[in-house]
């Protein structure tokens, strides 16, 4: 990330906010960014976030959703004449929302800190309301327009995609909602620098020539035992490419374990007793190991419900490879 400026001085910018039911789509009024933040630290009825993060947690859409009518709403990125949608579009902040989902609230709060730490743009990052998610600002270059908006989002998605966390697509649209949380401890840096990379639309890749593995019943006691040397040769490699994420690569790493425990190449206690031997003996993992060892056990349940074999993925495979990958 080398293509980035430094931007002097804090700016106060304001953007519009809303009733917190969706179907109101006429803004409500102005805030701050520094009114954003305080509201965010210490809205007036703390006690609807609990009550969100308790329905998330007992997978009660509906009433995650009857509580969020209850709090406001807002369109960090832009300004609209009387209507949000884009054809009222009156000018761009500056900002960008981002949007990230699919974690449990440990590894929120690891991710809410990494991101901050290591992309220096970020004016402010914090957790979503359920604590399933975080939320952030990045400053970038005030736009004329929705295509110029769109070229930045698909150079953030491209970055931003490589976490194994659901980072919101929906986001190329500028006035998509963002729902007011709670996070006591959001991060803001009052000058950020300012994203300036810019991106095309991504073009479809071809479909890849997937060659998965035959039937176990049908392999050796040899040849089952080379393909899970394979697995565990893919497992570790990924382990040692662990620094100082532990959450989405011990994720990554127990979904993938689970996925070959469902194929019938180990058993789940095999991948768990793995993954433990890897936390444990990882300086960074070890610090945390319980945590960790909680998302591993998770993961290689969800994984095991969806059978993974070794793959040899190309879009051009020669024969020496099919030849190689199938009778080493």
């Amino acid at each position: 990330m080398d293509k980035i400026t430094k931007n002097t001085g804090e700016k106060q910018i304001s953007f519009q906010y809303y009733d917190g039911d969706i179907k109101k789509c006429r803004p409500i009024g102005f805030i701050t960014i520094s009114q954003f933040i305080q509201v965010t630290q210490t809205p007036k009825h703390p006690e609807i976030f609990y009550e969100i993060a308790e329905a998330k947690a007992k997978g009660d859409e509906n009433r995650k959703a009857i509580l969020k009518e209850s709090l406001y709403s807002f369109t960090p990125a832009v300004i609209v004449n009387g209507w949000r949608n884009q054809k009222s579009i009156t000018s761009f902040t500056g900002l960008f929302p981002v949007d990230f989902d699919k974690m449990t609230p440990p590894e929120a709060i690891e991710f809410k800190h990494y991101l901050f730490t290591h992309y220096p743009f970020f004016y402010s990052v914090w957790l979503s309301a359920s604590r399933h998610g975080v939320r952030g600002f990045i400053l970038v270059p005030v736009v004329q327009s929705v295509e110029e908006y769109r070229s930045y989002y698909y150079a953030i998605e491209s970055e931003f995609t490589q976490y194994e966390y659901l980072f919101d697509k929906m986001l190329k649209n500028p006035v998509l909602p963002m729902f007011q949380s709670y996070d006591p401890d959001i991060l803001h840096r009052p000058n950020p620098e300012t994203w300036i990379i810019k991106a095309e639309p991504p073009k479809p890749a071809p479909k890849p020539v997937i060659m998965t593995i035959p039937v176990l019943s049908k392999v050796s006691d040899r040849e089952l035992q080379f393909r899970r040397n394979v697995c565990l040769k893919g497992l570790h490699k990924s382990y040692m490419g662990i620094k100082d994420v532990g959450h989405p690569n011990i994720r990554s790493i127990a979904l993938r374990a689970g996925g070959f425990a469902g194929a019938g190449y180990f058993t789940i206690d095999e991948m768990e007793s793995l993954l433990n031997d890897m936390i444990d003996g990882h300086s960074y993992l070890r610090q945390k190991a319980e945590t960790y060892k909680t998302t591993a056990r998770w993961a290689i349940t969800e994984g095991f419900a969806n059978p993974l074999h070794p793959t040899i993925i190309s879009n051009n495979p020669t024969q020496v490879q099919i030849d190689s990958f199938l009778t080493k």
